[in-house]
């Protein structure tokens, strides 16, 4: 079954289809007749993986278990659960799991990966979505994807569901990439704490309310890897329109933003598929990385970063704001002879470019009068935005104090 979405852009056609990907069942292998567990209080279950898109790697539409992979069991005699280690069946659809086994009765609820969940209230499992997931081609990074399964008995087969859906990106040429960063222009977290149930056959996750920004900002990072690459996501997350940072071997990024629009909400088990486009180098990925603020020149392609940040032992700053109004953040060093002050509008939103930033400067010598400029924030944390003019070559990492 297809699907037709719009995925908004900068750049790149709206026009997005999205397959919808069938859900893997975690399924493994029946234990043999009479096989017995290796030790006294272990014992072996059964699980499955519906038919395409949950744990482990995925090769096509179908997941694979992979060594390692690991489960939590509980009920509520072992509310903390018990973890069960993958046992046979690495590299296939089907698998077996072995742990101790649990005491008390049933429901028996299960959750991939195990280091996800940990504890049992009622019928609800509290988890920890990561921030980073493990960038890998043609697939999600080992333990990004979050599943669950119940069974009224342990000899009961498990049938896992995804909880998750993702966003699929596809790079011409395969560029060589070692980064991508996603982040919401809206409220919803991306990562965090948050509590899984299953109703029936459908998994239903609940984010908590968002704390910092971080929270709202997901990453994946690894070896320099060719794609497509899947960012699993909680359902629900991306209709108020995000900001995507793609970085290659050379530390160069490009940034692309999608626009509000329900068509990009991200849905339980399908895949929100990006056309396909070309990598075009925009931003240093050095000026993106600085945790001080401060002003930067050649933060594009061209020439060496000029990078003034604020350092407490060589530099002085002052900040005025005017709520609902603007911003002022003035940033010199004496030593350096260097002086910089920034004026912005006090509301800075993910993704929106304002022609009324000006910049005043002193430079040695040389003075340049504060004029009105172009700059777009194309990332924020809990205390900072970074800004980029219009020609991408000068940056401002804005302090966002009252």
């Amino acid at each position: 079954m297809k699907k037709s979405r719009i995925f908004l852009l900068l750049v790149i056609p709206a026009a997005i289809a999205c397959n919808s990907v069938v859900e893997l069942d975690y399924r493994k292998p029946f234990v043999k007749e009479n096989q017995e567990p290796e030790e006294a209080g272990e014992m072996v279950i059964k699980a499955t993986v519906e038919t395409s898109d949950t744990k482990t790697s995925l090769d096509g539409t179908a997941v694979k278990w992979t060594a390692g992979d690991k489960i939590k069991i509980f009920n509520a005699s072992n509310p903390s659960g018990v973890e069960y280690t993958l046992s046979d069946g690495a590299g296939t659809t089907q698998a077996t799991f072995t742990g101790t086994a649990l005491s008390g009765e049933g429901p028996f609820y299960a959750v991939y990966p195990a280091t996800s969940a940990s504890a049992l209230s009622g019928t609800s499992i509290s988890v920890t979505l990561p921030q980073t997931q493990v960038l890998t081609k043609n697939s999600f990074g080992n333990g990004a994807n979050l599943a669950i399964a119940k069974v009224n008995a342990m000899s009961d087969l498990f049938s896992f569901k995804n909880a998750l859906g993702a966003v699929s990106f596809t790079l011409n040429a395969d560029p060589s990439l070692k980064g991508i960063r996603i982040q919401t222009k809206g409220t919803e977290a991306l990562s965090g704490t948050g509590s899984l149930s299953l109703s029936g056959e459908t998994p239903s996750l609940s984010m908590d309310p968002v704390s910092t920004v971080e929270s709202q900002v997901l990453s994946l990072d690894g070896a320099a890897q060719t794609g497509p690459y899947y960012v699993m996501l909680p359902p629900g997350s991306l209709t108020s329109g995000f900001m995507v940072e793609f970085r290659n071997t050379g530390d160069m990024v490009m940034v692309k933003a999608a626009k509000a629009s329900a068509k990009n909400e991200i849905k339980r088990n399908e895949i929100l598929a990006m056309p396909a486009f070309d990598f075009t180098e925009q931003i240093k990925g050095a000026f993106l990385d600085k945790a001080s603020f401060g002003y930067f020149g050649n933060i594009g392609i061209s020439g060496l970063l000029d990078a003034f940040a604020f350092d407490k032992l060589t530099c002085q700053y002052a900040v005025n704001t005017v709520a609902a109004t603007s911003r002022y953040v003035r940033v010199q060093s004496l030593p350096l002879g260097k002086y910089y002050a920034v004026q912005t509008p006090y509301k800075l939103d993910l993704g929106a470019s304002y022609d009324d930033v000006s910049v005043e400067s002193v430079v040695g010598s040389t003075y340049t009068a504060p004029a009105p400029a172009t700059y777009k924030v194309i990332r924020k944390s809990d205390d900072a935005a970074w800004m980029v003019s219009s020609d991408m070559q000068k940056g401002i990492i804005l302090l966002l104090e009252d």
